[in-house]
């Protein structure tokens, strides 16, 4: 790709986009040639680093993204004048497509859906989005709910939901299928895979609390969990735009996003401007509590079906997102790619199972005016 290089770093480290940016190698004294990188053309042909040494690759390489960790270089004396230097600094990792995507990955090398799947992760959460999902969402499309099937299918949901949401964090501390690297904020796989174990946990007691098979004793923690959810669904808009904007320049010490990453926090911001929608529910429960919550059902018989249903299909869209993440980062398909059709799969899963919803509760529902009542 002439005149850009997506660029990546490992651990303490910074990535950039060059195109006329120069590099100025870690030390003149280790470097082989002692001459530092002064353009894109020279970053082009950087491969890998060993001990302090920049070595090139050969004509044979295979073509694609070149990665070469880096970091942003402060000495005056160094750069002198040059306020675009970076200095290049150790190895080159050119698989983490969660960082420069596989979009220069040949499809014969592409594992395949069910070799990317084929673990116990994935396995629950296809559990969860296939027949259960599947089934509540045609249920919603034809007003299904007055039966024992579809009480049991919010059993099954939450239940399901609650386990996706603990394996989730199981994940991120065994670092079982997880990217260990050091990115900015919630670019790192490692906080991704957290926070959306914690959606998956708060959504799940969303949708409990509010459906008519809460438990007797669950009520009793109105004063602690709704706080705590609410954290959860008003971060779900806040963390991505910080990561994309960075206000205050307080990540300044991160790795700047890539290309790739910024695709996938756009998607991620836009997920979670949608996601953060049960904040209000969240502070109604923590106001209001039973007595609130009692009056509501009262007043719209309907309202516990609408509440519980569209909070599971929050928990759907996060696992559906989650599951394409993984596919993405294994490599299945480039997240250019897996973005659009991940859309393009809540819109059918979730948003229209919605409207449905609505048509056919919507003479015993309140949309706004039950969070006074």
């Amino acid at each position: 790709m002439a005149g850009l290089v997506t660029t990546f770093l490992t651990s303490n480290c910074c990535s950039f986009h060059l195109s006329q940016d120069q590099i100025v190698s870690p030390s003149r004294h280790t470097n082989r040639n002692k001459t530092p990188i002064t353009s894109a053309r020279q970053v082009a042909a950087v491969s890998k680093c060993r001990n302090g040494e920049i070595l090139g690759r050969t004509s044979t390489g295979r073509p694609g993204n070149v990665a070469v960790r880096l970091f942003a270089n402060d000495n005056a004396k160094t750069n002198r004048g040059n306020s675009n230097a970076i200095t290049a600094t150790a190895a080159v990792d050119e698989n983490d497509y969660l960082v420069l995507d596989s979009l220069q990955l040949p499809d014969e090398d592409r594992p395949s859906l069910v070799e990317a799947l084929k673990n116990p992760r994935d396995l629950l959460a296809l559990l969860l989005i296939v027949p259960v999902a599947g089934s509540v969402s045609v249920c919603n499309l034809f007003g299904i709910y007055d039966t024992g099937l579809y009480t049991d299918l919010v059993v099954a949901s939450v239940g399901l939901g609650f386990l996706s949401g603990l394996a989730s964090l199981l994940q991120v501390v065994a670092g079982y299928k997880v990217t260990n690297h050091s990115r900015r904020f919630l670019a790192n796989d490692s906080a991704v895979n957290g926070y959306a174990g914690l959606y998956a946990l708060a959504v799940s007691w969303l949708a409990l609390r509010a459906s008519n098979i809460c438990p007797e004793w669950l009520p009793s923690s109105d004063g602690v969990l709704p706080w705590a959810c609410l954290g959860v669904f008003g971060l779900s808009a806040i963390v991505p735009a910080i990561t994309i904007f960075d206000p205050g320049n307080f990540l300044k010490d991160t790795p700047p996003l890539s290309e790739t990453e910024l695709v996938r926090m756009r998607g991620l911001l836009g997920i979670g401007i949608l996601a953060s929608v049960f904040a209000p529910d969240c502070l109604a429960f923590a106001l209001g509590g039973s007595d609130w919550w009692d009056r509501v059902s009262t007043l719209h018989p309907s309202q516990t079906t609408l509440e519980s249903t569209t909070t599971l299909f929050a928990l759907y869209a996060n696992e559906v997102s989650m599951l394409s993440h993984r596919c993405a980062r294994e490599g299945v398909a480039p997240f250019r790619v897996v973005v659009p059709a991940l859309a393009a799969m809540c819109l059918v899963l979730a948003i229209l199972p919605c409207l449905a919803a609505l048509y056919w509760l919507g003479n015993d529902v309140s949309f706004f005016s039950f969070y006074r009542e």
